[in-house]
């Protein structure tokens, strides 16, 4: 088991959604603080008809929901690895990634019985990161037990 933090895995292709805030928020950024814009990007603004400090802020706008995101996936790994310290204290979130397809996420515990990877839906997500989520704590002890049995299991094999 190794000890360090959380990784956050997040697919290439996964496109983060931007909120109005963060639109808000990229909008009033001055023209001169916006991030530099690659050669490619520059095409592809050309290609769009639109101009560079419009996909600049376009840009800016996703770097924002990528950090929202990677806050959240954090905040859930922390939350897990809060539910799963009552197990035993040697179980550790090594990572959470990302599920796209699901709408959820994997979560990637260690222990002394091996690896195991536990999904969680967007719901039981939610529920998680919510302050004082008994429920589904309880639910995500109970995956994470199966998880771990399983891959214990299959460690025979």
């Amino acid at each position: 088991m190794t000890t360090g933090q959380i990784e956050i895995v997040l697919p290439l292709a996964y496109s983060t959604p931007t909120s109005a805030e963060e639109w808000k928020r990229a909008m009033s950024v001055p023209g001169s603080e916006l991030p530099a814009l690659s050669v490619q990007q520059k095409e592809i603004a050309r290609k769009l008809n639109i101009s560079e400090e419009e996909y600049a802020r376009n840009v800016l706008a996703g770097s924002y929901g990528w950090e929202r995101t990677r806050k959240r996936a954090n905040d859930l790994g922390e939350a897990v690895q809060a539910a799963i310290r009552t197990l035993d204290v040697r179980y550790r979130v090594s990572a959470v990634s990302r599920d796209v397809s699901r709408l959820g996420g994997d979560v990637r515990i260690e222990s002394p019985l091996g690896e195991a990877s536990v999904l969680l839906s967007k719901e039981l997500a939610d529920e998680l990161v919510r302050p004082g989520s008994e429920s589904g704590q309880e639910q995500l002890r109970v995956r994470v037990l199966s998880a771990l049995k399983q891959a214990k299991l299959r460690s025979y094999d």
